[in-house]
């Protein structure tokens, strides 16, 4: 059965190390055409990265640059608290952005 790729995955083939090779892909992990371009270590990877893909994850965008100041302060504030930091996604949730 095909797994659909959402459109997070360009940016999941990039984190592997796969961006810039020879392949490309379509809506479903059955369109990804190229994969004889790969060597098999690459092809390992890109099948690792097929199979912790979420089709669901949207591209968060970037924040407004008053937003981006005050996320980072946050950030910051949390690290001298020995508190781990938050997401962007948390951030603009709990402040209403």
């Amino acid at each position: 059965m095909a797994k659909p790729l959402g459109p997070t995955f360009g940016n999941e083939v990039i984190a592997a190390g796969l961006g810039g090779l020879p392949f490309s892909w379509g809506d479903t992990d059955e369109t990804i055409s190229g994969r004889e371009n790969l060597d098999v270590a690459q092809n390992a990877t890109l099948d690792g990265v097929i199979a912790a893909h979420d089709p669901t994850k949207q591209i968060v965008s970037a924040p407004a640059p008053s937003t981006a100041v005050l996320f980072n302060h946050e950030n910051r504030l949390r690290t001298f608290e020995g508190v781990p930091p938050i997401t962007l996604g948390d951030f603009r949730q709990q402040n209403g952005l």
